[in-house]
């Protein structure tokens, strides 16, 4: 199997275990509509560093073995090539605004940022069969979501007061 071929199965891995863990990024903030009673602040992280962290460090992986593949094979889709450089542009401004005015909102800009980089970047890797497995996964999990804002809301109380 050529380096290629490995980064690519790498890639089309992690961003199918990425899909998966999906539910456990929140599920702090999730549990506490079901079992606290009162107020609910979206200013409260309730779901564990380390769930958090493992997910901007698989993203971090994914984000690399695009780049070394990118350069490992010296070719750039043309879409990409002109994807980059314009959002480049538009974001440049906007985030030298949110520095200057409020730091923390800019950092925690760029790792949202982040996210539609990486799916630009996975344009030349994206393959028929690959695009039917992230079919399946997001499926279920649009059915786990589904099912959970149902159980939310018959069982949620309705004298909760959501704090943003």
């Amino acid at each position: 199997m050529i380096i290629q071929n490995k980064t690519t199965s790498y890639i089309e891995i992690i961003v199918l275990i990425l899909l998966f863990m999906t539910p456990l990024f929140s599920f702090g903030e999730v549990l506490q509509l079901f079992w606290r009673s009162g107020t609910y602040s979206q200013r409260e992280i309730l779901t564990p560093f380390y769930i958090k962290a493992l997910k901007d460090l698989l993203v971090i992986i994914l984000f690399i073995l695009i780049i070394r593949s990118i350069l490992i094979s010296q070719k750039l889709n043309t879409y990409v090539a002109l994807c980059v450089p314009l959002l480049f542009i538009i974001v440049t401004p906007i985030f030298t605004w949110s520095l200057l005015q409020q730091p923390l909102i800019a950092v925690s800009g760029i790792r949202w940022l982040m996210y539609f980089i990486l799916g630009i970047l996975l344009i030349g890797y994206i393959r028929n069969d690959f695009m039917n497995n992230v079919a399946k996964m997001l499926y279920y999990l649009f059915l786990f979501h589904f099912l959970m804002q149902i159980l939310e809301f018959f069982l949620v109380r309705i004298s909760m007061v959501i704090i943003f």
